[in-house]
């Protein structure tokens, strides 16, 4: 038992010593390669983010060739720009390549006790070339139906990365050309950056728009941050109207037919302009013209009628818009002689009679159709005996405002009265009442 026990003892003994040693230290992770990119500030240093259980003591980057493999460039001069050494952004020293385009990032990183990391395509780097344009023309700012190409010349420039100095790129790099809207051409830069290009235009004329796009057959090159405008307008080919009208003085309610053509010329005479619409406008004045509508389309012959009815003198005038048919196409525009609109108006209620006394008593009402109303309302009282051939203005009174007019005259002979309202000359027609029997 002594044996047992003291075995025991020894045991617990050595069970003591052994909890009381030291136990070894955990060895750190290796650190953690995160994201590698071009820096926002500076787009020729390298950005690398990383997190580490020790400090980091060191970190490259090769740039490596996404085509070939090969290694184009390798930095190790990183300094700490965010964070700490365990949980940081890295950025390097500016680069300067010989090559230009987009490369795949290789990372390496060594903490202060040795763990090392090696991670590829953290991320890619561009190294690109900054394109604009000078020298920008075109061989004409306005086309017409038969000259509607414009030449465009022009010089693009690039601005390497790390310099401020833009200098013209090489040949062969295609230049994108637009017209408003919607023809394309491509031009090509020669070995001084310059190009040269042809573009049309069809249905719409407008700015031409010069711009340089990332191609894949030219890595390196950006695209432009900007679209360069030059202005180009078009010179119309002219359109005319003939026009002539039935009559050139009516009563309100009355009719007026013109009659006419619409042509045009590209440039080789004048020819019918077919299928064209005629818009309509009755004038008071230059500034004063109501709207009618499309009153015609043009024939085959470019011929035209229409048909108004005048509420006022006045003047027909004609318009075609010639660009919403053809944009090389100018706007017709023509104006009619005046024409003259009588108004009109009419007696509605006239009677006359004899009161007790003798003295023969007038009423009546006349009544304007158009709306209009003169200053003054003259009437005029006409008289004719029994058996008479002629009338005779007894008196003339004035109406009020609303035509309504009266009179008691002095009449003994038997005979026919009646109310004339004698008009405005060019203005107002004259009109008469029926006649009215008094004895």
């Amino acid at each position: 038992m002594r044996r047992i026990r003291h075995i025991i003892a020894l045991g617990a003994v050595g069970a003591i010593a052994a909890f009381a040693l030291p136990a070894p230290a955990l060895a750190a992770a290796p650190p953690v390669v995160g994201q590698a990119t071009n820096d926002r500030e500076d787009p020729t240093r390298i950005r690398v983010s990383t997190t580490a259980d020790a400090d980091v003591a060191s970190v490259t980057a090769h740039l490596v060739s996404y085509s070939t493999q090969e290694v184009v460039a390798s930095t190790s001069d990183f300094a700490l720009a965010s964070g700490t050494a365990r949980d940081g952004d890295w950025v390097s020293t500016p680069l300067r390549l010989s090559a230009i385009g987009t490369f795949r990032i290789d990372v390496e990183v060594t903490d202060v006790d040795g763990n090392h990391t090696r991670r590829d395509l953290a991320g890619s780097f561009g190294y690109f070339v900054t394109t604009s344009f000078d020298q920008l023309s075109l061989n004409r700012s306005t086309v017409t139906y038969q000259n509607r190409t414009v030449t465009v010349r022009g010089r693009m420039l690039g601005t390497w990365p790390g310099s401020t100095t833009a200098r013209p790129v090489g040949a062969g790099l295609p230049v994108q050309l637009s017209s408003y809207c919607c023809q394309f051409a491509t031009a090509y830069t020669r070995a001084d950056g310059t190009f040269v290009g042809t573009i049309g235009f069809d249905d719409t004329v407008g700015p031409v728009s010069v711009s340089y796009q990332y191609d894949n057959d030219h890595p390196g090159y950006a695209g432009t941050e900007q679209i360069y405008d030059l202005p180009v307008t078009v010179t119309p080919a002219p359109t005319r109207f003939t026009l002539a009208l039935d009559r050139s003085r009516v009563d309100l309610g009355e009719t007026v037919t013109a009659t006419g053509t619409l042509t045009r010329n590209y440039g080789d005479g004048y020819v019918p302009l077919a299928d064209a619409p005629v818009v309509a406008g009755w004038c008071e004045s230059t500034s004063m013209c109501r709207f009618l509508g499309v009153l015609a389309t043009t024939d085959a012959e470019g011929r035209y009628t229409l048909t108004v009815a005048p509420s006022s003198t006045g003047y027909l005038q004609l318009s075609h818009s010639g660009s919403d048919q053809d944009v090389f196409l100018g706007d017709a525009l023509k104006t009619s002689r005046w024409v003259t609109v009588l108004q009109t108006s009419h007696f509605a209620t006239f009677a006359a009679g004899r009161n007790a006394a003798g003295p023969v008593w007038i009423e009546g009402d006349l009544d304007f159709d158009g709306g209009l109303h003169p200053g003054s309302i003259p009437i005029e009282l006409q008289f004719k005996p029994l058996g008479a051939t002629t009338w005779q203005t007894v008196t003339t009174v004035e109406a009020d405002s609303s035509g309504v007019f009266r009179a008691t005259l002095d009449q003994l002979s038997a005979g026919h009265w009646r109310a004339r309202y004698p008009g405005e000359t060019d203005i107002f027609k004259a009109a008469t009442s029926t006649a009215v029997r008094v004895d």
